[in-house]
């Protein structure tokens, strides 16, 4: 039966403080590649470092050496919640599985993802097509 385990801290601040919160990120990720929906797995290791700001802000400006600042929601931080989006920037927004190609898809010149050559909308000599001719046909069809 796996524990969990929770920690709490009160930390006062004044009218106005900032609260940096910094670490590094270690774990491994499995995704979906983008061309053929296989697993690809990865190691995610990087740090991180995040400035809250906390308190009302008055019309003078403070100079702070992050360059961004974002405000604490309410009076608690989920730190769960900064890791789990701190993880999400880190993933590999188009993850590709090793050797995937777009042809293997079908979306290449000249496969099954592309015009038809019957249709008259692509150039069968260079493997190109016009997509918003297709589309205007089906605008048509309609």
């Amino acid at each position: 039966m796996t524990q969990r385990k929770r920690a709490e801290r009160a930390i006062p601040m004044d009218r106005r403080a900032f609260l940096r919160v910094a670490g590094r990120i270690r774990a491994p990720a499995v995704q979906r590649c983008v061309v053929t929906l296989q697993p690809v797995h990865s190691e995610i290791d990087g740090p991180f470092e995040i400035m809250f700001e906390a308190g009302e802000r008055s019309g003078k400006e403070v100079v702070v050496e992050f360059e961004d600042v974002e405000p604490l929601p309410g009076e608690e931080l989920d730190i769960g919640e900064v890791v789990a989006e701190e993880f999400a920037l880190m993933l590999d927004p188009y993850p590709r599985a090793p050797g995937a190609a777009l042809k293997q898809a079908g979306f290449g010149p000249g496969e099954a993802g592309s015009a038809p050559e019957s249709e008259g909308k692509g150039d069968a000599a260079t493997g190109s097509y016009r997509p918003f001719e297709v589309l205007a046909t089906l605008k048509r069809n309609k």
